[in-house]
């Protein structure tokens, strides 16, 4: 791994971690935080292959064009990330009975990790 990959992994970690601690008692400032998470952690995997991306909209574009389009990953992962960032964005932070925008069986995706995103 580049020490930029793994600079920008740790980040997703700590950052995901302040997530985590924020969700019960502020869960617009957690979604902002998972968000962030989301994007390092993406940024990471895209540092490992050589690609890296100065604007959010270029990084969501690549999720869909490298991940989600390719089968990497679910197109469910690649709505969850632009719906995060929304929330972000904009403090509406509506996922019923899910963990960051996590799957329908309220699990959420855990360490930030979609389940079908490996």
């Amino acid at each position: 791994m580049t020490p930029e990959a793994q600079d920008l992994w740790n980040r997703a970690l700590q950052t995901m971690e302040t997530a985590r601690k924020l969700v019960a008692d502020d869960p617009d400032s957690a979604a902002s935080r998972a968000y962030y998470a989301a994007f390092h952690g993406v940024a990471a995997l895209f540092a490992v292959e050589g690609k890296s991306f100065r604007k959010h909209t270029a990084i969501e574009a690549a999720v869909h064009r490298d991940l989600v389009n390719t089968g990497r990953c679910s197109e469910e992962f690649g709505i969850a990330l632009f719906e995060t960032r929304q929330a972000a964005l904009h403090g509406r932070l509506r996922f019923p009975g899910t963990r960051f925008g996590g799957g329908s069986d309220g699990r959420g995706f855990e360490g930030g990790i979609h389940p079908r995103c490996a």
